[in-house]
């Protein structure tokens, strides 16, 4: 439990995990346009999990209570294993950089049918909103105002901005040696459109 809750389970022997959301922190519309790109990496060849279907056919349930509304998602598992910092090999690594690098070019591609997923605009209007109940935290606004400004003096084109992964670590990587790519990648509910260099840092 962090964000979400996952749950593990097995059907038939096969393995699967079950994402449970709570609607204030990942909207319906936010999840689908997060399941979209998966499923569009995953036609194009980049090894990511799956979003399994319920019996509803959906690919998304959700799940009313008194504390509000859940939605659930089931994914297959991730060939491979986690990958230790530590322990990681010069190959690991260029491999790990090869995996981002292909995801990047994907996502240069990418056009959503349905839902787009949030950019970085989004998460300020929501930081001046939460700063408009404190507005004695004028450090924390001046602060703020300069990111924007800074922010909004980028340039943005297809070759540095795009929909990119945001928690591309090793926690989300499962190493497979005997698969090319070797990495198969998980956690996408982080992804937002922000400058490819933010997947670096």
């Amino acid at each position: 439990a962090s964000s979400n809750f996952v749950y593990a389970f097995e059907r038939n022997q096969v393995q699967y995990f079950l994402r449970i959301s709570f609607n204030q922190d990942n909207s319906i519309k936010q999840i689908k346009a997060e399941l979209e790109f998966m499923q569009y990496l995953q036609s194009n060849g980049f090894p990511t999990v799956t979003p399994i279907q319920s019996i509803n056919k959906r690919l998304l349930e959700t799940i009313k209570t008194s504390e509000g509304t859940y939605i659930a998602v089931v994914f297959s598992a991730a060939n491979g294993i986690n990958l230790d910092e530590e322990t990681i090999t010069e190959k690991q690594m260029k491999e790990w950089g090869k995996s981002l690098a292909s995801l990047h070019c994907l996502s240069q591609k990418f056009e959503p049918v349905c839902e787009r997923r949030k950019s970085w605009l989004d998460t300020i209007q929501f930081m001046e909103r939460v700063f408009q109940k404190h507005p004695r935290e004028e450090i924390a606004l001046q602060e703020l105002s300069e990111i924007t400004n800074w922010l909004q003096s980028l340039s943005i084109n297809k070759d540095n901005y795009g929909l990119i992964h945001y928690d591309f670590q090793l926690d989300n990587l499962f190493f497979d040696e005997d698969k090319y790519p070797h990495f198969n990648v998980i956690d996408y509910d982080d992804s937002i459109y922000h400058w490819y260099a933010l997947d670096l840092v």
